[in-house]
């Protein structure tokens, strides 16, 4: 801004009563600062090109640290920009590189329910069956190692756990057994593509080499339907995966330091399936004190927790 250009800038005449001008052939105002660049910095108009330069040249100086920093650098470098604060914002939040270091990534629209969700059924008619573990158990003497399938009512979201002595398609096909003689018929069972589950789809499909012939008889008397996830696409087993979690949570919290047997494993396991069974499926009830809690125990046993 040259000398001549002063009196009929509207920029001059705005900050005239606020500040102490003296121009140098660039605009700067006198300040109590005893630094020459701090007590006579050059004045920048906001949303200008200069000021843009300023900002993006003094922010690479300090390796993208922030906005705070950025002005403070921009000042000490002897600039003074209109509106700073906001003026340094606007331009760090459409800034690319600053995009790329500090942007979060965008939020994962959540896609529609699954009709086995929201078909009513009774419990444990669709279920959801994933494996978790290992637990190390100790009987008589020997270490080995113990797993637990979980099996995750589409419909009630109720949970049974079973306890699996090893990672072999029989065991498994075993528990599924024990399951459902507790919980009764099942019409669909989805899974991930472990080779359990796969080789107990295969063995189900070609009734070859079943432990049980009268299992083979009763899976293909009720029609039981066995499907998997999508290859590559474990985000379909979440369901299951957010029981685990909440399976885990109250493994860790009983603290269980010493070996135990599978006796003790499998009791540990039916308590904390009921534990899981006894959490809230609505909001907590803090207004209406007579009304009761939606349980999955209280859709299984139609009875309270006490």
């Amino acid at each position: 801004m040259f000398i001549t250009e002063l009196p009929v800038s509207k920029l001059y005449k705005k900050l005239k009563s606020r500040l102490k001008l003296q121009p140098r052939y660039v605009l700067r105002a006198m300040l109590v600062i005893p630094l020459h660049n701090y007590k006579l910095p050059i004045i920048i108009p906001k949303q200008s090109h200069p000021a843009n330069l300023i900002i993006k040249d003094q922010h690479e100086k300090i390796y993208h640290l922030g906005y705070k920093s950025t002005l403070c650098a921009i000042r000490e470098a002897g600039y003074w920009l209109t509106n700073s604060l906001s003026t340094v914002k606007s331009y760090l939040r459409e800034f690319l590189p600053c995009k790329r270091l500090r942007n979060k990534p965008a939020a994962q629209q959540m896609g529609n329910l699954p009709e086995e969700r929201l078909e009513k059924t009774a419990p444990f008619t669709r279920i959801r069956t994933d494996v978790f573990g290992p637990r190390y158990v100790k009987d008589r003497g020997t270490e080995n190692k113990k797993w637990g399938l979980v099996a995750t009512c589409l419909y009630s979201r109720a949970i049974h756990i079973e306890t699996l002595e090893e990672m072999t398609t029989d065991c498994l096909i075993l528990a599924l057994r024990c399951f459902m003689a507790v919980r009764g018929p099942v019409k669909t069972i989805v899974c991930d593509n472990g080779t359990n589950f796969v080789g107990m789809r295969n063995k189900l499909s070609s009734q070859l080499n079943l432990t049980d012939a009268k299992l083979n008889s009763y899976l293909q008397g009720n029609k039981i339907e066995i499907n998997h996830n999508t290859p590559k696409a474990s985000h379909q087993g979440g369901v299951t995966e957010r029981m685990i979690c909440s399976i885990r949570a109250v493994l860790n919290g009983m603290d269980i330091r010493n070996k135990i047997d599978t006796k003790t494993l499998r009791a540990i396991l039916f308590e904390v399936a009921n534990i899981v069974n006894n959490r809230p499926l609505t909001g907590t009830l803090i207004h209406d004190v007579e009304e009761e809690i939606m349980t999955p125990n209280r859709l299984l046993t139609m009875k309270g927790r006490y």
